[in-house]
């Protein structure tokens, strides 16, 4: 009778192992960031976010899939779309002090300066 009670007590812990892990994973970007990875060669997360918290913001409009404006709990991101898959990133923090900022267009992003991506 004992073992019965710590067999179903092992499931119920399992289960809810499993729920919170399942929960998790889809309350997060990372199967949307997975399937880009794998099916884009040119699709990259920032170094300063991670596969579970990036998310891509602004598609480019060209033919790949590579995102243009991004974010994460920290940061936003615009892909600069050099070979050395070059960012630039504004804190969140900064917002308050970066009157008309949009998180879709660098020219309203606050001291931040976009180098010349001509080669």
């Amino acid at each position: 009778m004992e073992t019965a009670k710590n067999n179903s007590g092992r499931k119920w812990i399992f289960r809810l192992i499993v729920l919170t892990a399942a929960i998790a994973l889809f309350c997060t970007y990372i199967f949307g960031n997975i399937f880009l990875l794998v099916i884009e060669k040119k699709y990259f997360i920032p170094e300063q976010s991670s596969i579970f918290t990036f998310n891509e913001t602004v598609h480019n409009d060209g033919s790949s899939d590579v995102w243009r404006y991004g974010e994460d709990h920290s940061n936003y991101y615009f892909n600069l779309s050099t070979l050395n898959n070059d960012v630039l990133f504004f804190p969140k923090k900064n917002i308050a002090n970066c009157p008309g900022f949009n998180p879709e267009d660098i020219t309203t992003w606050c001291n931040v300066k976009v180098p010349n991506t001509k080669p």
